[in-house]
Order: structure tokens, then sequence, then C-alpha cells
């Protein structure tokens, strides 16, 4: 065999695997980012940015109010929110979000032309600001590129071309296996995902669901540096946009689980309260140790609270300010500026750790 035939069949070869790479990747469609086939329904590690990114683009003219922030914040029901609030909410909320990442896509909704009359943004202490920043490369959380401002070249072909053979072999496995719980359900019009494996097994067994999923390990890595400063700087940013657009909002401190909120450093947790309430001006407190933290059937695991946990978020809301418990199992009080200290050394003194 001479050079010019070795050379002609090892060419055939790469063209055939990278053919197969590529079919697999478009037909599996793990990340949801072609929508030619719908064959994946169990195995599924949506990045929801973009599939929202993507809808919003041709739809934004139905909404005039976001829910912003990370998985947590999906929990709170956009249709619910326009219900009580009075506004067209859609639920912007993205796995693992980040402030710098939020400023990213109101300075994209702004260009994009949205009418934006009020958001609400629930904040996380551990996710958003004290883990690093979101790897760009990342499939699974990388922006729409018309958000980030990434050529269409440099995003698609890493993702066509990811030879992903853990993800595929798993997608196979769990999409023949018929007693397998459907994944996910996404609803695109309102930006909610349904945990539909998790609620099915629920629905067979509290106790056994509780057993197997709150029994986890830390939901959250610590990032390198003061990332909280870093993060308090990005909100302070995001605050400032939304005051000079004019826009109305409402800052939700999430009810994380008890066990999640117990990890904290609870010195540096009110520091970084008190920081928060100033930059803002005012919050919406669902954490601490309450009726509600304290319930494991309220949870889905440590990090992610049921959906009547929003609905309760969300209807405390619109009861208003005038309505203060404040008590230590209170859930959701209104705390600003002119009475912060005082709330951080009352609710959060009272802790057992």
């Amino acid at each position: 065999m001479n050079v010019k035939q070795y050379n002609k069949i090892f060419f055939i070869i790469v063209g055939i695997g990278l053919a197969i790479v590529i079919s697999i990747n478009i037909f599996f469609d793990i990340y949801r980012l072609v929508g030619i086939s719908n064959w994946n329904r169990k195995y599924i590690s949506a990045n929801f940015r973009y599939l929202k990114e993507d809808y919003l683009k041709t739809h934004h003219q139905d909404f005039d109010a976001y829910i912003m922030g990370s998985s947590r914040a999906n929990f709170y029901n956009a249709r619910l929110a326009s219900e009580l609030l009075g506004y067209k909410y859609y639920s912007f909320a993205t796995s693992a979000e980040h402030v710098d990442r939020i400023y990213e896509k109101l300075i994209w909704m702004k260009k994009q032309g949205f009418q934006i009359k009020q958001v609400i943004l629930p904040l996380d202490y551990d996710f958003m600001f004290l883990t690093d920043d979101l790897p760009p490369d990342a499939i699974d959380t990388k922006e729409h590129p018309d958000v980030s401002g990434e050529s269409w070249f440099s995003f698609y072909p890493p993702i066509f071309l990811k030879f992903d053979f853990n993800n595929w072999r798993k997608t196979i496995r769990d999409n023949f296996n018929k007693k397998k719980d459907l994944g996910y359900k996404f609803d695109v019009s309102t930006g909610h995902w349904y945990y539909i494996d998790r609620d099915a097994q629920i629905a067979r067994s509290h106790e056994k669901y509780i057993k197997e999923k709150l029994d986890q390990k830390l939901p959250y890595v610590k990032g390198v540096g003061d990332r909280t400063r870093v993060n308090l700087d990005r909100l302070r940013k995001v605050i400032g946009f939304l005051k000079d657009e004019k826009i109305a909002y409402i800052v939700i401190i999430n009810p994380y689980y008890s066990w999640t909120f117990q990890t904290f450093d609870l010195e540096a947790y009110k520091k970084w309260f008190s920081n928060v309430v100033k930059i803002t001006g005012g919050v919406w407190n669902f954490s601490g140790l309450n009726t509600v933290t304290q319930n494991k059937y309220l949870y889905y695991d440590p990090s992610h609270f049921v959906w009547s946990v929003g609905d309760q978020v969300l209807r405390r809301i619109a009861e208003g300010t005038a309505v203060k418990p404040r008590s230590y199992n209170s859930f959701g009080d209104w705390v600003d500026g002119s009475d912060v200290e005082s709330y951080v050394r009352t609710h959060f003194s009272q802790l057992p750790f």
C-alpha cells in the first residue's frame, strides 16, 4: 500500500468516525440543542439557558416580568406569580445560575428590546455567592451565543463533535429501561422544568425517597478567594441596572433546607445577609430554621424545595410588607435597611449552631 492509498483510507475512516459522532450527538440530543429527535426523554442533561434564550428571542412580547435565579428559582410558579402580582411572568431560572450571568442576560434583554416591568430575584448564598464562576466551555451551562457574544462557529462544533461515551451509554441504558421513570418535563412556554421521576418516586414511597435523596454530600463547593465580595459587587451592578432602567424588583432569600443552611458559616452568612439588604434596599427572607425549612417532606433534595413551598413564598409576598410575623419560626419576613441589624441579631441568634 502506497502513501496515497494509506492517506485516502485514513481520511475515509476519520470522516466516517466524525459522521458517527455528529449523528449520535444530533439523535441523542442530550443537551436539547438541536430539537430534531425527541427519543431521549429519560436521561436529559438539558441546557435550559439556551432553550429559554432561543425561545424568548421570538416570544418576549408575551411577557413583561421575569423570575431570574438558580434552579431553586424554577419552583416559583410563573403563572401563580402573574396571578398574584399582576404581571406576565416568565421563569428565567437556570441551573447553577450566577450573578454575573444574570447581569449578562439583562443587558441582552435590553438590546433585544424586551419590555421588563418587574423582576423577581431569588438569591442563594451558597451557589451564587460562594462558588467559582461557571466554566465557559461546559455545554450544559453555556449561554446562547446571541447572549454571550460567542460566535456560532465556536459554539456548535464542540457540541456536535464531542465524544461523550459515558453520557451516550447512560442515555441508551435509561431510555430502553421500561421501569425507569421519565426524567424531566420541560415547558419552554413558561420556562419551567418538572421532576417527573422524583414526583413518581415520592408518590410510591415518600419515606424511602427521603432516605435516598436527602442524605447527600454537601451540595456546594466553595470557590477560590473572596467569592462573596466579588459577587456582592456584581449584585450592585444588577440592582444598579434595574434602578437605571426603572424596573421594579423583588429580592428573595431562598428557603434553603435546614441541613444545607446549617453547613453555612453563620457569622459569614449574617454579614452577607446584611450586605444584600443594604445593596438591594430590602429583601424577603425565607431562610433560617423555620416550620418550612425544617420539614423534610417539603424538599426534593438538600438544594431544591417542592412546588408548594414556592407557592407559599409567592403568596406571602403578595400579602405585602404590612404583615410582619417576626417570630423564630416565621416564614417570610420583609427586611429593609432600617432594621436589618436588629433583625440579624434576633432572627439568626437563636439558631442552634
